[in-house]
């Protein structure tokens, strides 16, 4: 190869070796499958395009919600993918703010939690009120969904993370509906026969809300004006990922 060739090689490559590697990490439900999921989902086309715009380079890592959580408290991972705010998670993560709220204007994108119930149950939700449930609701422990479900005054089963062995405790009868995020509890209900048949998603939504990329305390320290950037840059990526 040609010097001049390879000057330019080196030219286009010098981006990429100069830009800032941020690892995050994001709920992993599933292990390799969970990986391909994610990088089909609208969150990683998110930053995928975040990447092209900001010039930063994003390292993901799977994990459990919970786990990634405890991690991100102690500083391992420098942010984690599409949190939704609770006040109390501000203690392990920053949010973008404004007027002291979260700016839902620089989320990564909108997302819902649905209930979930066998074809057939009474279990009910009019987007205002519940009947039909006596016994427990699943719902995958450290999920924002649990404190409205507290509040409306159910009794919860929070010891089993995934969507689909939740699903599998709801046709045992073991619990009479599951809480889950709309888009994994549709794709899980959606790849299992057993499932698809046998188990519907109740509308409206329980909930929509705004999820964020948020970054660790650590992070956010030693970076600021990066923190800013990429959040500024969150709607024109959302755009550009067709969101």
């Amino acid at each position: 190869m040609r010097a001049p060739v390879l000057i330019a090689v080196w030219l286009l490559l010098l981006p990429l070796a100069n830009a800032q590697t941020i690892r995050v990490c994001y709920d992993d439900q599933e292990g390799a499958v969970g990986e391909v999921r994610f990088k089909q989902s609208p969150n990683h086309a998110v930053l995928v395009q975040l990447e092209q715009q900001s010039g930063v380079h994003f390292e993901f890592e799977g994990r459990s919600w919970q786990r990634c959580m405890a991690e991100l408290r102690t500083n391992v991972w420098d942010g984690a993918v599409a949190m939704s705010f609770l006040p109390e998670r501000q203690v392990l993560a920053a949010f973008p703010m404004k007027n002291g709220k979260p700016d839902a204007q620089r989320r990564m994108t909108l997302d819902t939690y649905s209930l979930y119930r066998v074809r057939g149950s009474n279990v009910q939700w009019d987007g205002r009120h519940f009947s039909g449930v006596h016994g427990l609701v699943g719902v995958p422990p450290g999920y924002s969904i649990i404190g409205q479900l507290k509040e409306a005054g159910f009794r919860l089963d929070t010891s089993t993370r995934l969507a689909e062995q939740n699903l599998r405790k709801l046709l045992a009868g073991r619990i009479d509906a599951v809480a889950l995020l709309t888009g994994e509890g549709d794709r899980t209900v959606a790849a299992y026969p057993e499932f698809a048949s046998r188990i519907e998603r109740i509308d409206p939504p329980l909930v929509t809300k705004p999820f964020y990329l948020v970054f660790s305390r650590g992070f956010i320290a030693a970076n600021p004006d990066l923190a800013e950037k990429l959040w500024h840059a969150l709607p024109a990526a959302r755009t550009a990922a067709g969101l």
